[in-house]
């Protein structure tokens, strides 16, 4: 129960129930205004369609180089939000974010209480992480990182919940099986490996078991390798026949979202560049309170393993690529730091060198967590999204799509993923190229796929000479422009705000469709 408050668990779940509710009351209110129609909510949802229907002649995760659409090996969370469009509409996807954020809020929580976190301090910053703006900003986006998180979340739970048994196996085994599911859910839960294999060098080493430290170590960590090895093979016997023919172009795939641009080769070349510790650094600034504060921890109480497994998942991303929908997967290790204030004894006892002596300190840097995530993730996006929503209307992407090309299974080329929704409503037969972050969109780059296409959308920004050149030799003769707004949209005029920082986080912006550039074969 919540110590020093008289609350038993029940009231405390009923408590963490309502809470829960409310938040997601709030957002479910907004949902259609906020954020924006984006890309990485289609692109999943697009994703799962290939993999029910391997065979389908269009995508918006298209290969040019292969002439095919993108198909990968983990299914689970694709096919899900694919499902949920089709069961409940293009609402689907975002209700099912936001359920996979409360589902790893909820685990998050259950791991800070198994690290001795006081139950007060472990519900408020499951809240914070469940508020967090990093987060906040992938989850009602439509993405499904809540439920690669979670997943990873609860194999921690289950590790941690072997503490004290004389036999860890099924724990071990167990949690897994819920790495390998996070795996198939989305891959990026592969940052969060560090965090469950410390878990799992905590569990082993807390066993009273006289053997060889090697013996002691290895012999777990092969059991837990063997039964994610297992558990992921099993996982493709249903997609086994694709996945044999698809080999290729599921490598291909993995390279455009491991490496930044099409040229892996020039990623050698970054490893010593500060750009992935700038870019790291600002979208931490969305989350300053909790930042300082896992630092501070990470001096203060000295959890080597925890500090080791938050190296590591920075080590991984840097490596990579780093970006805000990658940072969001550093947010458990950062409330892990953290907690480590508030723990009512500590494990590593012999690690630690200092401590805080007021217990108002706890109370004071809690409540300034709390108040900053709700300041920012509730109260001022709300503002942002009740501002002027008629902007981000829906309605207009389905209208223009209507006026401009209408129903029909007519081939179009979309740079613009807001019409996905339209244009599978209409039959249209959409493509979009599959391209790395940062590899911008070029008349070159779609050159292979323009002869198959009826229309061509492009948004204002990439239309230029080289791409009416093009269009104009493929024979797309007529050009009109479309507009979805009455009034003139003033341009950026350079001035960043903290709103416009902001509004970019949340993707919230002020007219954020068109103008659009329709090219088209058919003459008037």
């Amino acid at each position: 129960m919540l110590e020093g408050f008289g609350i038993t668990n029940k009231k405390f779940w009923k408590f963490w129930g309502l809470t829960l509710i409310i938040i997601s009351a709030i957002f479910i209110a907004e949902m259609d205004v906020a954020p924006y129609l984006d890309e990485d909510e289609f692109m999943i949802v697009d994703l799962g369609r290939i993999i029910l229907h391997p065979e389908t002649g269009w995508s918006i995760t298209w290969m040019m180089d292969r002439n095919e659409p993108a198909f990968v090996f983990f299914y689970i969370g694709p096919v899900i939000f694919e499902l949920s469009y089709q069961l409940l509409g293009e609402f689907g996807p975002r209700l099912l974010g936001l359920l996979g954020a409360l589902f790893a809020s909820t685990m998050i929580l259950l791991w800070l209480k198994s690290r001795n976190t006081k139950l007060l301090f472990a519900a408020i910053l499951s809240l914070v992480f469940l508020l967090d703006p990093v987060f906040v900003q992938s989850y009602t986006l439509g993405r499904l990182d809540g439920w690669a998180i979670g997943f990873c979340l609860l194999a921690c739970c289950i590790l941690r919940s072997g503490l004290g048994k004389e036999s860890v196996n099924g724990q071990i085994i167990a949690a897994g099986v819920c790495f390998s599911l996070a795996l198939f859910v989305w891959p990026s839960a592969a940052f969060l490996f560090p965090l469950i294999l410390g878990e799992l060098y905590f569990l082993m080493i807390s066993q009273n078991v006289h053997q060889n430290f090697k013996v002691k170590i290895l012999k777990p960590l092969s059991v837990f390798s063997i039964t994610v090895v297992i558990v992921s093979v099993a996982l493709l016997i249903p997609i086994a026949t694709k996945f044999y023919a698809y080999f290729t172009n599921i490598l291909d795939g993995i390279l455009v979202n491991v490496f930044r641009g099409q040229n892996v080769g020039e990623q050698s070349g970054q490893i010593l560049s500060l750009d992935p510790a700038l870019e790291l650094l600002r979208g931490l600034k969305y989350t300053p309170v909790l930042f300082i504060l896992a630092i501070t921890a990470a001096i203060l109480k000295r959890d080597l393993v925890l500090i080791l497994s938050s190296l590591a998942a920075i080590l991984m991303m840097y490596l990579t690529v780093v970006y805000l929908h990658r940072i969001q997967y550093l947010l458990p290790y950062l409330v892990a730091l953290t907690a480590g204030l508030y723990q009512e004894r500590s494990f590593n006892t012999g690690l630690t060198i200092l401590k805080l002596r007021t217990s108002n300190l706890k109370y004071l840097s809690g409540a300034v967590l709390l108040f900053w995530v709700v300041a920012v993730s509730l109260v001022i996006r709300s503002f942002l999204a009740i501002e002027n929503s008629q902007e981000r209307d829906r309605d207009l992407v389905f209208q223009a799509a209507v006026n401009m090309i209408g129903p029909g299974d007519h081939h179009v080329y979309i740079s613009a993923p807001e019409f996905y929704i339209a244009g599978r409503t209409l039959g249209w037969k959409m493509f979009r190229r599959y391209g790395a972050i940062g590899d911008p969109l070029t008349s070159e780059s779609i050159k292979p796929i323009v002869p198959k296409m009826e229309y061509v959308i492009l948004r204002e920004w990439e239309v230029t000479e080289n791409f009416d050149s093009l269009l104009d030799e493929k024979g797309f003769s007529r050009a009109e422009w479309y507009t979805l707004y009455k009034e003139p949209v003033s341009g950026f005029d350079g001035q960043i705000t903290n709103e416009h920082r902001l509004r970019n986080l949340f993707s919230i912006f002020e007219h954020p469709y068109g103008p659009y550039k329709l090219y088209s074969r058919q003459a008037d």
